[in-house]
């Protein structure tokens, strides 16, 4: 299923004039669903999308060194509804999320080393569509704190970009449904 805040983001369809679809409800959710068609479409358009995040390919950030923006972690967004606890890539792949929490805590590894965010702009969103076990981290390390945590993201806008790479959009939109 889409999660329920980008189904909200999406519909404007309107019922009658003054009724909008609730893709809360049971009944409606189950229009969201993807079918199995529809998620072989989304992971054969997926491919070659890692090379967008900078813990799967190290030339991704000089690639998009002008999409990088430094925003409050509390300003980002999730796109999996379940984040798994243990790194899959990059300098921190094999360990788990609270593991990195510890040592921002300890202050034997800075935010600042940390491989920038993927996030898809959408409705004024910030969606993470790579590093979402970062952004868990980050948000917990952020937890307590007197001032936020600004995070290096890579952004890139289907707001005021209508020409995203086809793979990223398919993996925002697979990441959204998880």
């Amino acid at each position: 299923l889409l999660r329920d805040e980008l189904v909200t983001c999406l519909v404007k369809q309107e019922i009658d004039e003054d009724k909008v679809l609730d893709a809360t409800t049971e009944e409606n959710r189950a229009t969201w669903q993807l079918n199995p068609q529809q998620r072989e479409l989304l992971r054969v358009m997926m491919k070659g999308s890692s090379r967008f995040d900078p813990s799967q390919d190290p030339n991704a950030l000089a690639m998009y060194r002008d999409k990088v923006r430094y925003i409050d972690v509390g300003h980002l967004k999730f796109t999996h509804d379940e984040v798994s606890r243990t790194f899959l890539h990059g300098p921190h792949k094999g360990q788990s999320v609270d593991g990195l929490v510890l040592q921002l805590q300890r202050g034997s590894t800075a935010v600042s080393s940390i491989p920038p965010l993927v996030v898809v702009k959408l409705c004024g969103v910030l969606w993470v569509v790579f590093g979402n076990r970062r952004l868990k981290s980050l948000k917990e390390f952020a937890n307590g704190r007197d001032r936020g945590v600004m995070m290096a993201c890579i952004v890139h806008s289907l707001d005021e970009d209508s020409k995203m790479h086809p793979s990223l959009v398919a993996k925002f939109i697979d990441s959204a449904s998880t």
